[in-house]
């Protein structure tokens, strides 16, 4: 695996077992529960993460083709990049309205994998979402085409 993509992979497990040890420390039954009103609930936080998450992993893939299809050869430099990202704007920048395809949805619409019950079931190897029966899943935005 190349360095970078390392750091990167590093970075992203990290931030997911702080994000699930965040959730960890929700009661199960408050999960379901926007703290008031106009807000997300921890399972719709987790569905919208989970539709941004899938997008952003397509269109990467989709424009990593395009560009190895217009030439792109292979990364030489290994330096980190991680002094790049501008984590602070993402985590403690301005609210920002979510796009609609990412938004959780009034109706109880449902994303099959995600399980608020308990997360320590929730995810398998390397974090990844484990597919639960659709009555273990929570409201959440509708998956991205």
């Amino acid at each position: 695996m190349h360095p970078r993509t390392a750091e990167l992979a590093d970075l992203l497990a990290r931030e997911r077992a702080a994000l699930l040890a965040a959730v960890d420390a929700v009661p199960a039954d408050r999960r379901d529960v926007a703290p008031e009103p106009g807000t997300w609930s921890v399972a719709e936080v987790l569905g919208h993460l989970q539709a941004v998450e899938g997008g952003s992993a397509r269109l990467l893939a989709r424009r990593l083709e395009r560009a190895r299809e217009a030439g792109l050869g292979p990364e030489r430099d290994a330096t980190s990049v991680l002094g790049r990202i501008p984590r602070a704007l993402l985590l403690d920048g301005p609210a920002r309205e979510a796009p609609e395809i990412t938004r959780p949805t009034a109706g109880g619409g449902r994303i099959p994998g995600i399980h608020v019950g308990g997360t320590a079931d929730a995810f398998g190897p390397r974090g990844r979402p484990r597919r639960l029966p659709e009555s273990r899943t929570c409201p959440a935005a509708p998956r991205s085409r």
